[in-house]
């Protein structure tokens, strides 16, 4: 019977994507870290089934943002998307947190709904970020129940 010669093809997880990516890198099997790639690069965009429990909170979240812009008749998120393909959901959201406060989270906070922002999802699971972008989080969401 045939086996497939490419490992990604059998994993179900991005996770388990990046498992095998990193084993096919040790072993210099760079065509299967491409693939690897190209296969994150489409999971990531899927809202149920791939990909951890944040990163399907992340792709919520975004969602969620870009369908209150729509209905507001504003523009959506075109620079979340390219940021999540090139750094994964984790890597975007740290950029996110490393800076000023984010437009979306404003509008979030705007609109009653900031338990759908970044930084809720950043508190819910801390131990998917860093220290630095956990308190970041804390802090925005701390000075928006101040203001509240």
């Amino acid at each position: 019977m045939f086996k497939d010669p490419n490992p990604i093809n059998r994993c179900k997880t991005a996770d388990e994507v990046r498992a095998v990516m990193v084993n096919a890198d040790r072993r210099g099997r760079f065509d299967i870290v491409r693939e690897g790639e190209a296969r994150l690069r489409k999971m990531l965009r899927l809202p149920y089934g791939e990909g951890t429990d944040v990163e399907r909170e992340l792709h919520a979240a975004l969602i969620f943002y870009a369908d209150v812009r729509k209905e507001r008749g504003e523009r959506p998120p075109n620079r979340t998307w390219p940021m999540v393909e090139r750094h994964g959901w984790i890597g975007t959201v740290e950029r996110l947190m490393d800076g000023s406060k984010q437009s979306g989270f404003q509008l979030l906070v705007d609109i009653g709904r900031p338990d759908m922002s970044f930084e809720a999802v950043v508190i819910k699971y801390p131990d998917a970020f860093s220290l630095k972008a956990v308190n970041t989080a804390y802090e925005r969401l701390a000075t928006h129940r101040e203001t509240a």
